[in-house]
Order: C-alpha cells, then structure tokens, then sequence
C-alpha cells in the first residue's frame, strides 16, 4: 500500500516537472496572469490525475473506496471554487505550502532548515489559532492541498487536530518521521487526509 501511494506520489512529482518545462519553454510570449491561468489548469489536472491514479490503486481495497470517492468529490468542489474566485480575477492556488515550525528534533547536516536557522533571528511562530484561521481561510477559497513542512512539522502536536478539522484538504507532511509514535499512529489513522511523505 504505501509502495503505492510512493508511486502516485512520484507521479505527481513528474507533472511538476512538466509544468516547470512547460513555462521554460513558454514563458517568453505569455502574459504573466496568462501563465498563471495556464499553470492554475494545470495544477487542477494533476490534482485530479493524481486522486484518479490513488483511486484506482486503492480500489482494490473496498475499505477504502469510500475514503477516495468522497476526497474526489471534495477536490472536484475545491476546483470549482477557485474557478469560482478566478471568474472574480482572484487567483487561488491548489496548492499551499505553510511552514509550521523552525523547530526539528534533529540536527542533520545537509537540512535547508536547520542551515537557515543559524542564520537568522529566532520568529515567533504561528499561534495554534493563527495557523487554524490561515487553514480555514484556504478552506474556503478553494486549497486543495496544503503540504505541511518545517523544521519539522511534527514537533507541533496540536496539528494533527487541526488538519482533522478539514478533512476536505490532504495534508502531505514532510518529516523525518522519528516522532510518529502511537499516538500519532493513531492520529494518522483516524484522519486519512494527513499522511507523512
């Protein structure tokens, strides 16, 4: 199963590449709101590429044909309200990415965040609230998907809470998964839109 969902989300992974030639070769002759109207279409038809190929993979397991058929529904409705917002000339992502944290339970040798943080001064972090009010924000313009990064995203226990709360957006976290313990195990399970990757 999680051989699979690597697979899918290499994929994806490949789409970003096509879109980043896409613009190499494209960008030249194109309006700037024009490209971002073009990559906005593109994004939508990754995200639906991607949830068709989970669907498909998972199928197999009837148990969690339900989870992906409602997440499809979910992401259809995403992408019409950004089309929604845009007719208003007001464009949304599909796609976020928030920083939860500068804090990492690890200090390895080649992390860009633990690099950046020897070199500026210690922020304040977004309040539990804060960062609740920014994900219901992107709730309602429409965010597909918010990947959650840091240091390490995990060292914020109330976030899982949160992402459990908007079970209408995946949340891929990007850990170093040395704090997935059984509670969060648990977590993980009970909320099937968060998932380490």
């Amino acid at each position: 199963m999680v051989s699979r969902l690597k697979h899918a989300v290499y994929k994806l992974s490949r789409v970003k590449i096509d879109i980043l030639e896409h613009y190499k070769y494209h960008h030249r002759s194109t309006r700037i709101v024009e490209q971002d109207s073009d990559y906005t279409n593109i994004l939508n038809r990754a995200i639906t590429v991607f949830f068709k190929d989970a669907a498909r993979i998972t199928l197999r397991e009837p148990s969690k044909a339900l989870f992906f058929l409602r997440t499809a529904w979910w992401q259809k409705r995403a992408a019409q309200k950004r089309q929604r917002w845009q007719n208003e000339n007001l464009h949304v992502p599909p796609f976020l990415i928030i920083s939860v944290t500068n804090e990492c339970n690890l200090r390895c040798k080649g992390c860009i965040a633990f690099a950046h943080r020897e070199h500026r001064p210690a922020a304040r972090e977004l309040s539990e609230h804060r960062l609740r009010s920014l994900v219901s924000e992107a709730h309602q313009l429409g965010v597909s998907a918010i990947l959650l990064a840091g240091g390490e995203p995990l060292v914020r226990r109330e976030l899982l809470a949160i992402t459990k709360d908007f079970p209408s957006i995946v949340f891929p976290l990007i850990t170093n998964g040395t704090l997935i313990d059984e509670t969060v195990m648990r977590q993980l399970k009970e909320n099937e839109t968060s998932f380490p990757s």
